[in-house]
């Protein structure tokens, strides 16, 4: 019966919750087993939270931000990753507030989330904290088509003084996205210096050099 079923199937929810900051789907309970009358009857008991459309927090919203993040990924489907400020936010050498970024391989409009489409080669996606993100390099190539001058420098320069660059990684993903204004901004930081710099008057002193050659 369901009210037999309640107890086993919160029992399979908590386990899976447990490996993703809390948050599960509908469809990961379908394929665990869990019929849809039951997952609907813990949405209706408040044992299950939505976040998104068809995806859940156990108990009460999310608890973290890393939740927000895995949450707004598991909305956008398969192959999808936390990418711009969200992504270098996760690989912790840029911070800046706001809705989550999420990529997906397919078109996606969903409310709290800006949604981005592209298909993201496998080699620049990698998994941090249990969350889908894109690899540094490919970060600050999404970087490079959002944020000014200052802010974008700065994210290169802890991308490089925490070694999750190289010069080698930068160039190939320019070069594979030629025509991404991040590519150009991103050889531009290598074309202007050797590498990157870690203080503003540094950076403000090379471009007084540039300009007055």
């Amino acid at each position: 019966s369901l009210h037999d079923a309640l107890p086993i199937s919160l029992t399979v929810i908590a386990g899976l919750a447990a490996t993703q900051h809390g948050v599960v789907t509908r469809e990961q309970l379908r394929a665990r087993g869990i019929p849809p009358r039951t997952i609907d009857q813990h949405i209706l008991d408040a044992r299950l939270f939505r976040v998104h459309r068809n995806v859940y927090a156990l108990g009460c919203q999310p608890h973290s931000q890393r939740a927000y993040w895995l949450a707004a990924v598991l909305a956008c489907g398969e192959d999808s990753s936390l990418t711009h400020t969200s992504g270098s936010w996760l690989l912790k050498f840029f911070r800046q507030p706001g809705a989550p970024h999420v990529t997906a391989p397919r078109r996606k409009r969903i409310p709290g989330i800006h949604c981005h489409w592209a298909t993201i080669p496998t080699d620049e996606r990698t998994r941090r904290d249990g969350i889908p993100v894109t690899t540094a390099a490919r970060t600050l190539l999404d970087l490079g088509d959002i944020l000014d001058e200052d802010a974008f420098v700065e994210a290169v320069n802890e991308a490089w003084a925490m070694r999750l660059v190289d010069r080698r990684r930068i160039l190939e993903v320019a070069t594979r996205h030629p025509t991404r204004r991040g590519a150009a901004r991103l050889r531009a930081v290598f074309d202007t210096q050797n590498a990157p710099t870690r203080r503003k008057l540094e950076r403000a002193f090379l471009r007084f050099i540039k300009r007055f050659d």
